[in-house]
C-alpha cells in the first residue's frame, strides 16, 4: 500500500516538475522570439506598452504584438534612412503596408503631418513573423 502511494506521489511530482520545465522553456523561447522580432532601425521610437485603443485601431491584440514602433510627423519620405525605406519597400511588396495613406507616403505623394505616425508592428504568427506598416493618428 505504501509503495502505491509513493508511486502516485512520485508520478505527480514528476508531472509537476515537467510542467515547470515546460513553462520555463516556453518563456525562454518567447523572450528570444521577441528579441528576434525587434525592429531596430534609426529614426524609430519604440512603444513599450502599446495602449489598447491604439491596437484596436489596427484590429490587433496585445498578445500577438511583439514590437511596436512609430515615426511621428511632420516627416517627409526623403528624411528617412535608406535602411528604413528599403524595409518599407519590402513591406509594400509583400502587401503589408496597409492603407492608401501608407502607400501614398511610400511613393512620395504625401508626407506625415503633425499628429500622424507611421507605425511599424511585428506580429507573432508562429512559426513566422509578420511586419506591418500603418499610418494613423499618433
Amino acid at each position: 500500500m505504501i509503495a502505491v502511494l509513493v508511486a502516485i506521489a512520485t508520478a505527480h511530482l514528476l508531472d509537476y516538475a515537467l510542467l515547470q520545465y515546460q513553462k520555463i522553456h516556453q518563456a525562454k523561447v518567447k523572450r528570444q522570439w521577441k528579441l528576434f522580432a525587434r525592429i531596430d532601425m534609426p529614426g524609430v521610437d519604440h512603444i513599450d506598452s502599446p495602449p489598447r485603443p491604439l491596437l484596436q485601431t489596427f484590429g490587433l491584440t496585445s498578445d500577438r504584438v511583439l514590437d511596436l514602433c512609430v515615426i511621428t510627423g511632420p516627416c517627409a519620405r526623403d528624411e528617412m534612412t535608406p535602411q528604413l525605406l528599403s524595409f518599407l519597400g519590402k513591406l509594400y511588396a509583400q502587401g503589408c503596408a496597409l492603407g492608401t495613406e501608407t502607400r501614398d507616403f511610400l511613393f512620395g505623394r504625401r508626407s506625415l503631418a503633425a499628429g500622424e505616425g507611421l507605425y511599424l508592428v511585428s506580429l507573432d504568427d508562429h512559426p513566422k513573423l509578420h511586419y506591418l506598416a500603418i499610418i494613423a493618428r499618433a
